[in-house]
């Protein structure tokens, strides 16, 4: 009926369906129940996100849940929309709103998250609301259950029975062997089997998958030889750890430091002495900033986003100092997390420029910063490695999951695909690849009112 449509509502009548489109999930568009006389009738704005959409009992009007930048953390809230004249009204706000649903009985149910530390249990509070969606009253609680979520609330004609998805989800470190001459991933398998998240971000000089978890509580470092069942811990701490690297010569291991109650704010790369354990901080950069290091040469290089100038400025800086020197800039369309690579020597920045249909990867060699594009239609790359002979991307979007390899020049090759998200795609030698991906457990659950 409609491609790149997500999360749908049908009327009460059934002569209408309101539904989220776009891989940023930024517009809510109704069509008819044919699928014809569609129409936008939404926009989340630039860094906005439509996360459920919902038709009234009578069917007057739109209910959506919106998650907008603000502050240290997004701003969630429920609106209401007349899609006829567009008269738009908040109906409820608050961080820890995972979903909703506006009943025939004149009720608004919400699903909110329980504060620390039982912030990944949600329950059910409710409250009355008017035809036009003002509430009648504040929302009171209704449910006091421990290892739940509700999530894609939704009602029966009657409002007697929701139904709901209970569901997790969990981020795994996946491995394959890689032949570059004949395009092939082969012998792919889960490396991690524990039952939290995994995120590989760098391979070691002897063959190990580096990695952060929080299987402690909190994200540390781990490293795990694709031939060992167990993995080792490299640096545990009360703070988040993301995305470590070694740097060439291997005296140090470089990381991001989290403070996930001051998001917006600068990040902090810290570093390891392997000699020593000492741990010092490197730089500040840009809130989003991310950094590599070459595996064979000492070169470590920063990259950080102006948004005001649509620009990623790319910085060597010296891990002793901290000092950087510009050396490469690229424009930015795109608006996903910086998602770029640095080659094994040094010599050469990809950068995955990711839209909502495709991708552009800029390259620079350096030092003369001489760049070049690839323009790949429908890949939406959510990570990049570099090769000897080209790169790798992980690609997420409403059309599937893939790995794919691009060549120095152009040609497109799909290597594995998924049914769950995949991200963070890292190589060593080009013989082995790591990469993350997302599975998901859901089921549906349904609740009757007594």
């Amino acid at each position: 009926m409609r491609d790149d449509a997500g999360r749908s509502s049908v009327s009460p009548e059934g002569r209408q369906i309101a539904f989220i489109s776009g891989r940023k999930e930024a517009e809510i568009w109704v069509m008819g129940s044919d699928g014809g006389d569609a129409r936008r009738v939404a926009q989340a704005g630039a860094d906005g996100r439509f996360l459920q959409v919902q038709w009234s009992p009578d069917g007057r009007r739109l209910a959506y849940m919106k998650s907008a930048a603000g502050g240290n953390a997004p701003k969630i809230s429920i609106e209401s929309l007349d899609p006829t004249t567009g008269d738009t009204r908040q109906m409820f706000s608050s961080p820890g709103l995972q979903s909703f649903s506006w009943t025939a009985e004149g009720k608004l149910f919400l699903a909110l998250q329980e504060p620390p530390p039982n912030e990944h249990d949600t329950n059910l509070w409710q409250a009355s609301v008017r035809a036009d969606g003002a509430l009648d009253s504040a929302p009171h609680q209704v449910t006091k259950w421990a290892g739940f979520s509700f999530w894609d609330l939704s009602a029966t004609a009657d409002g007697r029975r929701l139904a709901f998805v209970k569901s997790g989800s969990q981020a795994d470190v996946y491995i394959g062997k890689l032949d570059q001459r004949r395009l092939q991933l082969a012998d792919v398998r889960r490396l991690t089997l524990n039952e939290h998240d995994d995120l590989p971000s760098a391979w070691t000089s002897d063959g190990a998958v580096l990695f952060y978890s929080d299987r402690n509580g909190h994200f540390d470092i781990f490293r795990q030889d694709p031939t060992a069942e167990q993995a080792e811990q490299v640096l545990g701490s009360s703070e988040d750890k993301l995305k470590p690297e070694f740097n060439a010569d291997g005296k140090w291991l470089l990381y991001w430091r989290s403070d996930q109650k001051d998001s917006q704010h600068s990040r902090k790369l810290m570093k390891m002495s392997i000699a020593g354990g000492a741990v010092t901080p490197v730089l500040e950069g840009k809130p989003g900033a991310e950094f590599h290091c070459a595996r064979s040469k000492p070169i470590c290089v920063l990259a950080e986003s102006d948004p005001h100038a649509q620009e990623v400025i790319f910085s060597r800086f010296d891990v002793e100092s901290g000092e950087k020197t510009q050396i490469a800039s690229s424009p930015r369309t795109g608006t996903s997390d910086l998602t770029w690579s640095l080659g094994a020597d040094g010599s050469t920045i990809a950068f995955a420029d990711a839209q909502e249909t495709g991708t552009t990867v800029r390259t620079f060699t350096l030092p003369e910063s001489k760049s070049r594009e690839y323009d790949l239609k429908g890949v939406v790359a959510t990570g990049i490695a570099s090769l000897s002979s080209g790169w790798l991307l992980t690609s997420s979007s409403l059309r599937g999951n893939e790995l794919v390899y691009v060549s120095h020049a152009g040609q497109v090759q799909q290597l594995w695909s998924s049914s769950s998200p995949l991200s963070a795609p890292v190589s060593n030698d080009g013989q082995m690849v790591a990469f993350g991906l997302a599975s998901q457990d859901s089921n549906a659950w349904l609740l009757e009112q007594k």
